[in-house]
């Protein structure tokens, strides 16, 4: 009764409509916290009030950073540039870390959000009919529904033709070599299969696909182009009005376009016969880098690139087809429009993760083969980008240089390589001087090396034997003189590499994903435009390197350095890790359907006769001609949080009036009043946990933070708090909380302190006994001794013992600040821990572990490990430092299988809960005991490859929530076979596959024959989707197998068990 008192105190009090309390543009605005209250009846006398001084945030400096010029995407940097010490790199970076923040904000959570952010992206343009299942799909994946503007794009210059005319056109496509044609009707697929086995292949990725989302598409035929090369060619002036025509929403008149395809019919000489003007571009003696690599891709504006790529050396391409024929392609180049597909080869390549510092190799890595041109004696070849690339490397003769040799460790370059070149006459050129921007001292030089010095950071060359050549004019055997081939290297041995490079072939390089999950820094140059293009942050994910090369001696001095200067490789290291991220998360097969969705649905729009019926309802403009006054008028009336909210998500028109009175008055100022101005009330608050706090704008009186202060003085009964909203603690919160709780014993906190208080402040908070710390800073981790020592002094008063820290756990989500010296300096003050838990500390090992272990004196029952890669628990001697242990969770090494017999032995009788995972989930867990009961085992996880054999014979008859992959039909049956074992199984969760895989999942259907054979079973699930299970009704009786499942309510999230909704990190 009173928890529903206190919700109807906050309903009833008055409203405050003060506008200074109003948030604008905070993070995560629309969020409501989420607030946890607990009731006791324990009288307890309020603390006396104390005056609080606010915290005095330090400003932060701004940088000063010089007025380079920016033109056509290209950044130039004069020596006068130079003056203030900034280097341009570091500006670069620095603009795309800003880019990257304000992609996050922009992320959609509702359809309406997500329809305004693609009239955002695509000039006011409302998406296509379908659009509200596309964002449906994207949910129930757990993707990010990023409305990708390379899908409206690409479409937009065939929108200039009708679509009676672009259904005619695509019939020409019929039979075509190279072109792979699949037709849905009514949800099913067929497709015509190709005699080309490679085609085959393709075809075979593009059905897997098509087929989760076929019905979700109207009927459809699809024309898909196999090839890396484009089926079409047209002007620069063409495609311009073509793609004014597609916005304005009309299109060519017949006459018009008649006039039109006469000369773009006519064979074309050179690629710059299709440019109307071609731009005259600065002298290359000036320093460039890439800034927006999106506006380097037309040889029109840059028409060094006529010169320089293999695309654009030989002539256009001459093709019978009608001007506008829409094929998917897997990229798209300037002048060659097509429909933005998905490139097919590779498409689920991942490397295990190996971190940036342990690649033993600083080079640049390239192995390739000799694609990206036909090499005849019409076509001067040796300036396509791969034959430069070799030539910018310093090949100077045909060497035998292997790669299984190792390398000389002074210079970088193979041992053969290096004694060659010590026995070989001096050249004219090996005096050669290269002019590069240095650091030294903060400052930044331009420097002359010799250029040798340069080339040894520089590992490339081809592979195999010269390909895509013509023998009989000898121009086969020229290459083979030419260049020498070396040895191809696995890509497992090339992640060793801090560099790798990434160069165009005939197209794009389908090699990018596989190299971004190698934790190495890649660097990419391309003239080419891939799905992904308008989300991938060029400086944050990658490292964009121009098609001249004349830039990858500046950029590989920065970050490494060079003749002794400063590198800057703690950059590189965050580039790499962006890069790896983005394919795991932004990158995976769900999201390559999920793209493909929304491109299909734009072709359909394009093929429609009546394109406004193909066009989604404008939730948009719906208010466009609303009358302005009525907003404040209508929001005034509205009182219910949620509906504020729902308000706030209709538009911007919306947002702007609902949002000032939703800020302003309800739930946490409200709230936070309520509790400071009623000690009763306050006195029943046990737990009070916040995951969302809107923080004050710059401008902004703390308001919200003196009410949250108020009411923190008014909880004397709080034992519970958990506050891991970023940076929106205060050192008067904080003394509050040490001075105004004196039963707080649970604390949960962001660790980040920087410019927002001191974290000496927490010495004063003595008396807990269970920690959690999310992703702490230096400043929080350089305190961490002294406080584990304070809190170690903390003694029972009635007892008379020493109470000290019961629970430790600290989630570093990769950072490297904390290390094993840390672990060991805080051993002596963790005597009384019994519950410990480290994840993603990615610099600690084994040895500081065990010296925490060992300071327990084998009171550890619950052990995490997840995600710290250098712990190897087989090496942790569990059975004599934790003998009594209940929980453990590790991450074990990738790549190969672990046994873990000897472990499981020993806790075969105390364990309760076991997690087990791995980084890609796919290293297969053996735990072959066939003999050994786990009498207490009620939750068992395994991310991970299951060896069926080892997990048939494990016998646990307790078991009551189980969580593994499956990955084969014929793994569904086995798993059917064991729960008939697990009598007392309440919870089946079946863990969506690793971002690396695709193919087959369990259904619906299969879900429900697992429910019906285990009468017991309350929930079951498949990756983020969670089903209760129901027995069903029929007409006459309760069948004890019929069962029925019904999706969990995201709006009832609370109900879902923890393991369900947690999020972990993997290094």
């Amino acid at each position: 009764m009173l928890p529903f008192m206190l919700f109807f105190l906050l309903l009833i009090l008055p409203l405050n409509r003060r506008s200074d309390i109003l948030l604008e543009e905070v993070e995560e605005a629309l969020h409501i916290p989420h607030l946890h209250l607990d009731v006791s009846t324990k009288e307890s006398a309020s603390s006396a009030p104390i005056v609080v001084k606010p915290v005095q945030k330090r400003p932060l400096d701004a940088l000063s950073i010089p007025s380079y010029k920016r033109e056509n995407g290209i950044l130039y940097v004069a020596d006068k540039d130079l003056k203030d010490g900034i280097h341009p790199i570091e500006v670069l970076i620095s603009e795309a870390k800003e880019q990257a923040k304000i992609q996050q904000s922009k992320i959609p959570t509702t359809l309406a959000g997500a329809i305004e952010l693609y009239s955002e992206l695509n000039g006011g343009a409302l998406p296509p009919k379908g659009f509200e299942a596309w964002f449906e799909f994207c949910i129930e994946y757990d993707l990010k529904p990023w409305p990708h503007s390379t899908a409206y794009n690409s479409v937009l210059p065939f929108l200039s033709v009708e679509g009676k005319t672009l259904r005619e056109n695509v019939k020409a496509l019929k039979g075509m070599l190279g072109i792979s044609t699949f037709q849905i009707r009514k949800g099913a697929i067929s497709e015509e299969v190709s005699s080309v086995k490679e085609h085959q292949k393709k075809s075979s990725s593009l059905s897997l696909l098509l087929q989760p989302i076929a019905h979700l598409l109207p009927d459809l035929d699809l024309y898909f182009n196999l090839l890396d090369q484009p089926t079409l060619a047209i002007s620069e002036s063409v495609l311009e009005k073509a793609k004014a025509l597609g916005r304005a929403g009309k299109t060519w008149k017949k006459s018009e376009l008649d006039k039109v395809l006469q000369p773009e019919t006519s064979k074309k000489t050179h690629w710059s016969d299709l440019c109307k003007t071609t731009q005259a571009e600065e002298s290359p003696t000036l320093r460039s880098f890439i800034y927006d690599e999106s506006q380097t891709r037309s040889p029109c504006t840059h028409p060094s690139l006529f010169q320089l790529h293999g695309h654009y050396l030989p002539p256009p391409p001459s093709s019978n087809l009608p001007l506008f024929t829409p094929v998917i392609s897997p990229y798209s180049a300037a002048l060659s429009p097509t429909l933005l597909g998905i490139p097919l080869s590779s498409l689920n390549a991942t490397l295990p993760h190996t971190t940036f510092l342990k690649k033993t190799d600083k080079r640049v890595i390239w192995r390739g083969a000799t694609t990206g041109i036909w090499h005849d004696g019409f076509v001067d070849w040796r300036k396509s980008q791969r034959e430069r690339l070799v030539f910018f490397g310093g090949q100077k003769a045909k060497k035998d240089v292997g790669d299984e040799s190792g390398g000389d460790e002074q210079n970088g370059r193979p041992k053969e390589d290096s004694e060659a070149k010590d026995n070989e006459d001096e050249d004219e050129d090996d005096g050669e001087m290269e002019e590069v921007l240095v650091v030294r001292g903060g400052r930044v030089l331009k420097e002359k090396t010799k250029r040798e010095l340069m080339e040894d950071w520089l590992d490339l060359g081809f592979v195999g034997s010269p390909t895509r050549c013509v023998e009989a004019d000898g121009t086969c055997a020229e290459m083979s003189n030419m260049f020498n081939f070396r040895s191809k290297i696995e890509p497992l041995k090339a992640s060793k590499f801090r560099y790798q490079l990434d160069v165009d072939g005939d197209g794009a390089s389908t090699r990018f994903r596989r190299l971004l999950t190698s934790g190495s820094a890649v660097f990419k140059s391309t003239v080419f435009n891939e799905w992904f293009s308008d989300t991938i942050i060029p400086w944050y994910h990658y490292v964009p390197v121009q098609v001249s090369y004349s830039d990858l001696f500046d950029i590989t001095s920065f970050f490494e350095g060079v003749s002794g200067s400063e590198g800057q490789f703690d950059l590189a290291e965050e580039i790499a890790h962006n890069g790896r991220e983005f394919a795991i998360s932004r990158w995976g097969w769900k999201d390559m359907q999920a793209y493909l969705l929304l491109l299909l649905l734009e072709y359909n729009r394009a093929l429609s006769d009546d394109r406004a019926a193909a066009t989604a309802i404008d939730t948009i403009d719906m208010s466009a001609n609303f009358p302005e006054e009525l907003y404040p008028l209508i929001v005034s009336y509205t009182t219910a949080p949620n509906d504020l909210r729902v308000l706030s998500l209709v538009s911007r028109s919306w947002r702007k009036y609902a949002n000032e009175v939703l800020y302003s008055h309800v739930w946490l100022p409200l709230l936070f009043r309520t509790l400071a101005q009623s000690s009763e009330l306050g006195q029943l608050v046990k737990r009070l946990e916040i995951r969302s706090y809107p923080l004050p704008g710059i401008d902004r009186s703390d308001i919200i933070t003196s009410h949250t202060l108020l009411s923190f003085l008014s909880l004397p009964n709080l034992s519970s708090l958990a506050w891991t909203r970023h940076r929106s603690l205060s050192e008067g919160l904080i003394l509050a909380i040490s001075t105004s709780m004196p039963f707080l014993r649970d604390l949960e906190i962001n660790g980040s302190t920087l410019d927002v208080y001191d974290p000496t402040c927490w010495l004063r908070v003595s008396r807990l006994e269970k920690l959690g710390l999310i992703m702490p800073d230096k400043g929080m981790v350089d305190v961490l001794k002294e406080w584990f020592r304070v809190l170690d002094q903390n003694q029972d008063a009635e007892r008379k013992t020493k109470l000290g820290l019961k629970r430790l756990s600290i989630i570093c989500k990769s950072s490297p600040l904390i290390r094993d010296h840390h672990l060991k300096s805080w051993a002596p003050y963790l005597s009384n821990l019994n519950e410990l838990s480290l994840t993603a500390c990615i610099r600690i090992s084994s040895e500081g572990v065990r010296s925490i272990l060992r300071s327990t004196s084998g009171s550890i029952t619950h052990l995490g490990l997840e995600s710290v890669e250098n712990v190897d628990i087989l090496t942790l001697d569990l059975p004599a430092l934790a003998p009594s242990l209940k929980y453990l969770s590790y991450t074990y090494p990738s790549g190969h299988a672990v046994c873990l017999d000897d472990i499981l032995i020993a806790f075969h009788n105390t364990l309760e809960t076991l997690h087990l995972t791995s980084p890609t989930g796919r290293s297969p867990i053996s735990f072959a005991l066939p003999n050994v009961l786990f009498p207490n085992l009620s939750l068992l996880s395994l991310s991970s490859k299951v060896l069926w054999e080892s997990f048939e014979q494990h016998s646990s008859p307790n078991l009551e929530q189980l969580f593994l992959r499956i990955r084969t039909p014929k793994d569904l049956n086995r798993l059917g076979i064991c729960m008939g074992r697990m009598k007392r199984l309440r919870a089946l969760q079946i863990l969506a596959p690793p971002p690396d895989e695709y193919g087959w999942e369990p259904s619906i259907r299969d879900l429900h024959t697992l429910a019906e054979c285990h009468p017991t079973l309350m929930q079951i699930g498949i990756g983020t989707r969670v089903y209760q299970v129901f027995p069903s009704l029929s007409s006459d009786h309760l069948s004890e197998q019929a069962r029925r499942l019904e999706r969990f309510d995201t709006k009832q999230g609370s109900q879902i068990p923890d393991l369900y909704r947690l999020g972990r990190f993997h290094a």
